[in-house]
């Protein structure tokens, strides 16, 4: 990861290199990145602007550049990331406007507004009517942008940003009940989200060294 000047302003630029067979497994479901790929050759540019990149997106790269797992599982972990890293980049190049966005500048910092309330303290469950209220939005405007921006609902992402704090926590040597009392689950609740989500139970879990 390094630092660009462009136009002026300072951005931080992540590059990431995949293998002709990597890209080839999700080529078959994006026959317009196929097409580009054998009409450009193997470098095109996705946008001739530098932007910011969304949310849902800024935190896969932090999980691939803050990974904590322990060594055996690591290979495993970067490999799956990786692969929703180019199926979002192949979704993005296959759209006919990349950058023409369902919802206005201004809605996007409301919803952003909504997302850090959401993470001051995951122990809070806000309904959609409080957010909504909160950053000043119609409640089903604001239900619609929301999860345009971060791919699922206010819930869906407030349990999601509580189970990978708790995920790490247990990998940290937290017992179950100490995760849950500081992420806002109950400890049944968070032993089945948690295999759910990661195919093993909190107890199987090896704490990291």
């Amino acid at each position: 990861m390094d630092t660009r000047l462009y136009a002026g302003k300072h951005y931080q630029a992540l590059t990431v290199h995949f293998t002709p067979s990597f890209v080839a497994r999700l080529l078959p479901l994006f026959p317009v990145v196929d097409k580009k790929l054998q009409s450009e050759g193997t470098v095109f540019l996705l946008q001739e602007t530098v932007c910011a990149i969304d949310h849902e997106l800024n935190r896969l790269v932090q999980s691939i550049l803050t990974c904590r797992y322990e060594p055996a599982w690591r290979e495993h972990f970067f490999d799956s990331r990786a692969e929703e890293l180019l199926f979002k980049f192949n979704v993005a190049i296959s759209r006919d406007d990349p950058l023409k966005f369902p919802y206005t500048a201004a809605e996007l910092e409301k919803v952003v507004a909504a997302e850090k309330l959401i993470c001051q303290d995951i122990t809070k469950h806000f309904i959609i009517r409080q957010l909504s209220r909160m950053v000043l939005m119609n409640e089903a405007r604001f239900k619609m942008v929301f999860k345009n921006v971060f791919d699922v609902g206010p819930y869906e992402y407030l349990r999601k940003i509580r189970l990978e704090k708790a995920a790490d926590m247990i990998a940290g040597g937290c017992l179950v009940k100490e995760a849950a009392a500081a992420t806002g689950w109950r400890p049944t609740d968070l032993i089945v989200a948690y295999r759910e989500r990661y195919g093993i139970t909190p107890g199987q879990q090896k704490p990291r060294k």
